[in-house]
């Protein structure tokens, strides 16, 4: 009897595995989000993500007023570098970078890079 309990047992067992399995596979996965875009960013403490909205406000207000447009977030281009005035600014606690060429055009800080710093050619 116990036999046949054990063998009976182990074959809902081996079922079960396969249905789980079988079922894996054909489930999305429950991370995928269509509007999902850019990965979360990390913090420092509780207060980071409200100062970095605090600071990118600021400098939309910084620049608007300044007659500049908004800021276009896309990957560098070698082949047009921006140049950064050797400076140290803040607007209102906010660290920014102030472009060589025309001062009243302020740009946020970027964070850090997760990861190993490497070196890349400009050109």
């Amino acid at each position: 009897m116990r036999i046949i309990a054990l063998a009976a047992t182990f074959g809902s067992l081996v079922t079960g595995a396969a249905l789980v399995a079988q079922s894996n596979e054909t489930a999305p996965d429950r991370f995928d989000m269509p509007s999902y875009q850019d990965p979360a960013r990390s913090w420092r403490d509780i207060e980071d993500p409200i100062k970095r909205a605090r600071c990118e406000e600021q400098i939309r207000k910084a620049r608007s007023d300044a007659g500049q447009p908004e800021i276009e977030r896309e990957p560098a281009d070698a082949e047009n570098p921006l140049m950064l005035a050797a400076v140290h600014q803040t607007i209102e606690d906010c660290p920014v970078l102030v472009m060589k060429h025309d001062t009243s055009d302020i740009r946020p800080v970027p964070d850090l890079r997760e990861g190993p710093v490497r070196i890349e050619p400009a050109n």
